[in-house]
């Protein structure tokens, strides 16, 4: 949806911004361009993914579980909105939420690559480290994230040779 109509995306991102600024001493709405107290439409999904992955029953749930096409459009919709590319001078979101997002993405990788819903997940995981940032490499690395993304590059490699 976000894809189709990508003119739709600093809408959506100013207007989830005005609503959910707080001025620290009144709660009252900021209007400034202070992005640090303000949630965004990326802070949303995130905050959304994660719930979607750690609530009950556990992930993927079974066949009628709609969860895994929700975290699937959550990942796709960061990718379309990931207009940053490795330029240090566009902002991302906060430091919190793309930490929640590192240890979710690592997270689903773990998952076995036999369910198809989920293994779709992995290739949209993929895709969305493609254009992540220096940091992300490094808790890959300790996060024992390396090892699923080569089952996945095999798992790719095989399916296309």
């Amino acid at each position: 949806l976000i894809a189709a109509c990508p003119k739709s995306i600093p809408k959506m991102e100013m207007a989830l911004k005005t609503l959910t600024a707080v001025d620290g001493d009144n709660d009252e709405i900021d209007n400034d361009d202070d992005t640090e107290q303000r949630n965004g439409l990326s802070e949303a999904l995130v905050a959304t993914l994660a719930w979607a992955y750690r609530s009950d029953p556990p992930f993927p749930g079974n066949n009628s579980d709609r969860r895994p096409d929700l975290v699937l459009e959550i990942l796709r919709a960061l990718y379309a909105l990931d207009n940053t590319g490795n330029d240090p001078s566009k902002s991302r979101p906060s430091d919190d939420t793309m930490n929640v997002l590192a240890a979710v993405l690592c997270e689903l990788l773990r998952f076995s690559n036999a369910n198809e819903r989920v293994y779709q997940i992995k290739l949209a995981v993929v895709t969305l480290l493609l254009n992540a940032p220096e940091g992300y490499g490094q808790y890959l690395v300790t996060n024992d994230g390396i090892a699923p993304l080569v089952d996945v590059l095999s798992r790719q490699t095989s399916l296309v040779v």
